[in-house]
């Protein structure tokens, strides 16, 4: 399902959507998702969160997608990812290209594709984020 371009402020409190295995919802003005909204999609595959220019915080029930391998958070302001997305074991691919507020990455086990843009991944040229290149099973 695509909202794209919608300019979106909120998304409705009480959707169920259990058969949904992808949800576009980039490049809207949501500052954050509701409480609980992503637990009702347990069978998500694709979360597009990309180009929310005000959007600072994801939700802990992030970590209860279990079928997620594609997360795109590029463009938003995030600026600490909730632990739970450890909880992610099928992620695979995680954009977060522009995210310049960015301080915190927890560890993620089976992720293959960590996308962060402008930064390079080197020892000193990484500002304002920790990156535990060895826990994220990430080489330079």
């Amino acid at each position: 399902m695509s909202l794209m371009n919608n300019q979106l402020i909120e998304l409705p409190r009480k959707l169920r959507a259990p058969c949904l295995r992808t949800l576009l919802l980039g490049n809207n003005l949501m500052e954050a998702l509701p409480d609980g909204f992503l637990t009702r999609l347990e069978n998500l595959m694709v979360l597009d969160l990309s180009d929310n220019l005000h959007l600072k915080s994801l939700p802990s029930s992030i970590g209860s997608l279990k079928l997620l391998v594609h997360l795109n958070v590029a463009g938003t302001l995030l600026e600490k990812l909730p632990d739970s997305v450890s909880n992610l074991k099928r992620l695979e691919n995680f954009n977060l290209a522009w995210c310049t507020q960015l301080k915190y990455l927890p560890k993620s086990e089976r992720l293959w594709c960590l996308y962060v843009g402008w930064w390079h991944l080197g020892e000193t040229t990484t500002p304002k984020m920790q990156l535990d290149f060895k826990a994220n099973g990430v080489h330079r």
